[in-house]
């Protein structure tokens, strides 16, 4: 029997990428059963568009209430038993679903399954994959999944939710995504899967594209750095349940160092002590001392870390396209 997609596309004054997604999933080599977008309260034309789509995308409008509630909203109405998640300023490559698709069959027992992806400076015709093949061929070994998330995550294979396809009843199981939070819900749902479904599908071509130069998007909308502390103190309660505490630990400190180093190109000093002096026993000592001495005169690292990247860009000795480090999760370009 053939397996069930429901794709499901959160909006918030999407009308200028809208049909970019839309169009993707159409295109797909794979077809969707079915595909919803959920507005979440837009005043542009949204709307209007997805609706210009007539039957072969099911529109939901509701209140603004942020991105884990559209999600939600669309899982609940769903009918398929996959969810293929994608945001409303990203894309997919034609054969994205049908690849994903053909991971989940050949390994019985998956409950889901994420993948690379090319992050795209499409305004300026710059675009790369997140993670290189030989590095890929290297931790896949040959599988066509991971054996356990954790060990994963903080080698930055934790995967960007577009590159997400989860079996429906995997998401109610452990309790959707979180909702009025506008940044790290992602994350936070996708640890809770793993603390009980730990194996994970990945497909290597990256095929979904992250626009990078998208305005007014999620990530740079919202920055709240005590979100991600809040989330991290609850999994680090969470995860000793399961007994996954110290493997937590160790993705707690790579979302934590990455922080830091992010915050080093924005003088954010006090915020560096304040994740030293809450967090200190995670990470690790030789990162602890030198973010001490990195934070003595925050204006001059900032200075520094800005030189040295933009001699990088200029030298071309990093070919990947990434944004300057925000905090976890967020594509850099250097």
């Amino acid at each position: 029997m053939r397996a069930t997609v429901s794709v499901v596309i959160p909006a918030y004054n999407a009308a200028g990428h809208i049909r970019r997604a839309l169009d993707s999933v159409l295109g797909q080599t794979r077809t969707a059963e079915e595909i919803i977008v959920v507005d979440d309260g837009s005043t542009d034309g949204t709307g209007d568009i997805v609706r210009g789509y007539g039957n072969r995308a099911k529109y939901i409008r509701q209140a603004n209430a942020g991105v884990g509630a559209a999600r939600n909203a669309g899982i609940r109405a769903a009918s398929g038993g996959w969810m293929a998640l994608l945001d409303a300023d990203d894309e997919w490559g034609r054969e994205y679903l049908e690849e994903q698709m053909g991971i989940l069959q050949r390994n019985a027992g998956l409950a889901w399954t994420t993948g690379n992806l090319t992050n795209c400076l499409c305004a300026e015709e710059r675009r790369g994959p997140l993670h290189s093949a030989n590095f890929l061929e290297k931790q896949l070994e040959g599988r066509e999944y991971f054996r356990d998330f954790f060990k994963v995550f903080p080698l930055g294979l934790m995967g960007w939710t577009t590159t997400f396809v989860i079996r429906r009843d995997v998401l109610l199981e452990t309790g959707l995504f979180r909702e009025g939070e506008q940044r790290y819900e992602d994350t936070d749902m996708f640890l809770r899967i793993a603390y009980r479904y730990p194996r994970i599908g990945y497909l290597r071509r990256p095929l979904p594209i992250h626009h990078l130069e998208v305005e007014g998007s999620i990530t740079r909308r919202y920055r709240q750095i005590g979100l991600l502390y809040a989330m991290i103190e609850r999994h680090l309660v969470m995860s000793a349940d399961f007994d996954r505490d110290g493997d937590f630990g160790v993705c707690a400190r790579w979302m934590l160092q990455s922080t830091m180093r992010g915050m080093l190109f924005e003088a954010k000093g006090d915020d560096i002590r304040y994740i030293l002096r809450h967090f200190g026993e995670l990470i690790s000592p030789r990162y602890r001392v030198v973010m001490r001495i990195l934070v003595i005169w925050p204006g001059a690292t900032a200075v520094a870390c800005h030189l040295i990247s933009k001699t990088v860009r200029i030298l071309r000795l990093h070919n990947t396209v990434i944004r300057k480090p925000d905090s976890v999760g967020d594509k850099r370009i250097e």
